[in-house]
Protein backbone atom coordinates (compact mmCIF):
# COMPACT_ATOMS: atom_id res chain seq x y z
CA UNK A 1 0.00 0.00 0.00
CA UNK A 2 2.87 2.33 0.85
CA UNK A 3 4.47 1.61 -2.55
CA UNK A 4 1.26 2.53 -4.37
CA UNK A 5 1.04 5.81 -2.43
CA UNK A 6 4.67 6.63 -3.25
CA UNK A 7 4.14 5.86 -6.94
CA UNK A 8 0.96 7.97 -7.07
CA UNK A 9 2.70 10.89 -5.34
CA UNK A 10 5.58 10.66 -7.81
CA UNK A 11 3.19 10.59 -10.77
CA UNK A 12 1.25 13.61 -9.49
CA UNK A 13 4.43 15.57 -8.76
CA UNK A 14 5.74 14.80 -12.25
CA UNK A 15 2.42 15.84 -13.78
CA UNK A 16 2.43 19.19 -11.96
CA UNK A 17 6.04 19.76 -12.94
CA UNK A 18 5.29 19.06 -16.60
CA UNK A 19 2.30 21.44 -16.53
CA UNK A 20 4.47 24.16 -14.98
CA UNK A 21 7.24 23.68 -17.55
CA UNK A 22 4.81 23.72 -20.49
CA UNK A 23 3.12 26.87 -19.18
CA UNK A 24 6.49 28.57 -18.78
CA UNK A 25 7.65 27.61 -22.27
CA UNK A 26 4.31 28.68 -23.76
CA UNK A 27 5.26 32.25 -22.94
CA UNK A 28 7.55 31.98 -25.96
CA UNK A 29 8.96 34.95 -27.71
CA UNK A 30 7.68 38.41 -28.44
CA UNK A 31 8.61 38.29 -32.14
CA UNK A 32 5.94 38.27 -34.84
CA UNK A 33 5.55 37.52 -38.53
CA UNK A 34 4.24 39.44 -41.53
CA UNK A 35 3.24 37.31 -44.51
CA UNK A 36 1.19 37.83 -47.60
CA UNK A 37 0.55 37.17 -51.27
CA UNK A 38 1.20 39.64 -54.09
CA UNK A 39 -1.36 39.53 -56.92
CA UNK A 40 -2.22 41.53 -60.01
CA UNK A 41 -5.63 43.26 -60.51
CA UNK A 42 -7.08 39.99 -61.90
CA UNK A 43 -5.97 37.96 -58.86
CA UNK A 44 -3.08 36.16 -60.58
CA UNK A 45 -0.01 35.78 -58.36
CA UNK A 46 3.14 37.77 -59.10
CA UNK A 47 6.27 35.65 -58.59
CA UNK A 48 9.70 37.25 -58.02
CA UNK A 49 8.24 40.57 -56.86
CA UNK A 50 10.51 42.59 -54.56
CA UNK A 51 9.14 43.10 -51.05
CA UNK A 52 10.77 45.46 -48.59
CA UNK A 53 9.54 45.44 -44.98
CA UNK A 54 10.73 48.48 -43.03
CA UNK A 55 10.44 49.04 -39.27
CA UNK A 56 9.16 52.63 -39.09
CA UNK A 57 10.67 53.22 -35.63
CA UNK A 58 14.24 52.18 -36.49
CA UNK A 59 14.33 52.51 -40.28
CA UNK A 60 15.79 49.00 -40.56
CA UNK A 61 14.44 47.03 -43.50
CA UNK A 62 14.36 43.47 -44.72
CA UNK A 63 14.38 42.71 -48.44
CA UNK A 64 12.47 39.66 -49.69
CA UNK A 65 11.34 38.19 -53.00
CA UNK A 66 8.01 36.46 -53.54
CA UNK A 67 8.17 32.76 -54.37
CA UNK A 68 6.56 31.06 -57.37
CA UNK A 69 3.15 31.28 -55.67
CA UNK A 70 3.53 35.03 -55.05
CA UNK A 71 3.98 34.52 -51.28
CA UNK A 72 6.42 36.24 -48.96
CA UNK A 73 7.08 35.94 -45.23
CA UNK A 74 9.20 37.91 -42.78
CA UNK A 75 9.54 36.20 -39.40
CA UNK A 76 11.17 37.29 -36.12
CA UNK A 77 9.98 40.91 -36.30
CA UNK A 78 9.76 43.06 -33.17
CA UNK A 79 6.36 44.57 -32.30
CA UNK A 80 5.76 47.90 -34.01
CA UNK A 81 4.65 49.67 -37.17
CA UNK A 82 6.00 48.37 -40.46
CA UNK A 83 5.84 49.57 -44.03
CA UNK A 84 5.48 46.81 -46.63
CA UNK A 85 6.57 48.04 -50.07
CA UNK A 86 6.17 45.86 -53.17
CA UNK A 87 7.72 46.49 -56.58
CA UNK A 88 7.45 44.33 -59.68
CA UNK A 89 8.16 44.90 -63.35
CA UNK A 90 5.11 46.37 -65.11
CA UNK A 91 3.38 47.33 -61.82
CA UNK A 92 3.22 50.45 -59.67
CA UNK A 93 5.07 50.39 -56.36
CA UNK A 94 2.51 49.51 -53.66
CA UNK A 95 3.03 50.48 -50.02
CA UNK A 96 0.96 49.13 -47.11
CA UNK A 97 1.34 49.86 -43.41
CA UNK A 98 1.13 46.93 -40.98
CA UNK A 99 1.10 46.98 -37.18
CA UNK A 100 2.56 44.02 -35.34
CA UNK A 101 1.59 43.52 -31.69
CA UNK A 102 3.75 40.92 -30.02
CA UNK A 103 4.16 37.37 -31.25
CA UNK A 104 1.32 37.37 -33.73
CA UNK A 105 1.25 36.58 -37.43
CA UNK A 106 -0.50 39.06 -39.69
CA UNK A 107 -1.27 38.92 -43.39
CA UNK A 108 -0.59 41.82 -45.70
CA UNK A 109 -1.90 40.61 -49.06
CA UNK A 110 -1.14 43.14 -51.77
CA UNK A 111 -2.95 43.71 -55.06
CA UNK A 112 -0.52 45.52 -57.36
CA UNK A 113 -1.79 47.94 -59.97
CA UNK A 114 -0.52 47.98 -63.55
CA UNK A 115 1.80 50.91 -64.23
CA UNK A 116 5.41 51.98 -63.90
CA UNK A 117 7.54 51.49 -60.81
CA UNK A 118 8.01 55.27 -60.53
CA UNK A 119 4.31 55.52 -59.59
CA UNK A 120 3.40 54.66 -56.00
CA UNK A 121 0.12 53.43 -54.55
CA UNK A 122 -0.30 54.05 -50.81
CA UNK A 123 -2.88 51.82 -49.16
CA UNK A 124 -4.30 53.21 -45.91
CA UNK A 125 -7.54 54.03 -44.10
CA UNK A 126 -10.54 51.98 -45.27
CA UNK A 127 -8.48 50.27 -47.98
CA UNK A 128 -6.08 48.88 -45.37
CA UNK A 129 -8.58 46.13 -44.53
CA UNK A 130 -6.25 43.70 -46.28
CA UNK A 131 -4.21 43.50 -43.08
CA UNK A 132 -5.60 40.66 -40.99
CA UNK A 133 -4.50 38.38 -38.20
CA UNK A 134 -3.60 34.87 -39.30
CA UNK A 135 -5.33 32.09 -37.35
CA UNK A 136 -3.54 28.79 -36.93
CA UNK A 137 -5.49 26.14 -38.83
CA UNK A 138 -4.82 22.44 -38.96
CA UNK A 139 -5.76 20.90 -42.29
CA UNK A 140 -7.88 17.79 -42.02
CA UNK A 141 -8.67 18.76 -38.42
CA UNK A 142 -10.78 15.95 -36.96
CA UNK A 143 -9.25 13.13 -38.98
CA UNK A 144 -5.69 14.07 -38.06
CA UNK A 145 -6.61 14.60 -34.40
CA UNK A 146 -8.27 11.18 -34.26
CA UNK A 147 -5.20 9.57 -35.82
CA UNK A 148 -2.93 11.38 -33.36
CA UNK A 149 -5.09 10.31 -30.41
CA UNK A 150 -5.20 6.68 -31.50
CA UNK A 151 -1.43 6.52 -32.04
CA UNK A 152 -0.88 8.23 -28.69
CA UNK A 153 -3.12 5.77 -26.85
CA UNK A 154 -1.40 2.90 -28.66
CA UNK A 155 1.95 4.19 -27.41
CA UNK A 156 0.61 4.48 -23.87
CA UNK A 157 -0.68 0.90 -23.93
CA UNK A 158 2.60 -0.53 -25.23
CA UNK A 159 4.59 1.48 -22.69
CA UNK A 160 2.74 -0.11 -19.76
CA UNK A 161 3.70 -3.38 -18.10
CA UNK A 162 2.79 -6.56 -19.97
CA UNK A 163 -0.23 -7.42 -17.81
CA UNK A 164 -1.84 -4.09 -18.80
CA UNK A 165 -1.02 -4.68 -22.45
CA UNK A 166 -2.68 -8.07 -22.27
CA UNK A 167 -5.71 -6.50 -20.58
CA UNK A 168 -5.97 -3.82 -23.29
CA UNK A 169 -5.69 -6.35 -26.11
CA UNK A 170 -8.39 -8.49 -24.45
CA UNK A 171 -10.64 -5.41 -24.30
CA UNK A 172 -9.95 -4.67 -27.96
CA UNK A 173 -10.76 -8.22 -29.00
CA UNK A 174 -14.05 -8.13 -27.04
CA UNK A 175 -14.95 -4.84 -28.76
CA UNK A 176 -14.16 -6.41 -32.15
CA UNK A 177 -16.36 -9.42 -31.27
CA UNK A 178 -19.23 -7.09 -30.31
CA UNK A 179 -18.84 -5.18 -33.58
CA UNK A 180 -18.87 -8.41 -35.59
CA UNK A 181 -21.95 -9.61 -33.72
CA UNK A 182 -23.75 -6.31 -34.31
CA UNK A 183 -22.71 -6.32 -37.98
CA UNK A 184 -24.05 -9.86 -38.51
CA UNK A 185 -27.35 -8.91 -36.80
CA UNK A 186 -27.70 -5.87 -39.07
CA UNK A 187 -26.84 -7.90 -42.16
CA UNK A 188 -29.46 -10.49 -41.27
CA UNK A 189 -32.17 -7.82 -40.99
Amino acid sequence: MKIVRTVMTSVLATGFLLCFISAASAQGTNLGTIRGTVTDPNGAVIPNASVQITDKATGLSRDLTTNGDGNYEAAALKPGRYEVAVTATGFKKTVVEAVLSGSETIRADIKAEVGTQSETVLVNGADAGIIQRDQPVIAGGKARMATARSSLSARRVTARPSRWTASASMEASSVNRRRASLHSKLSAS
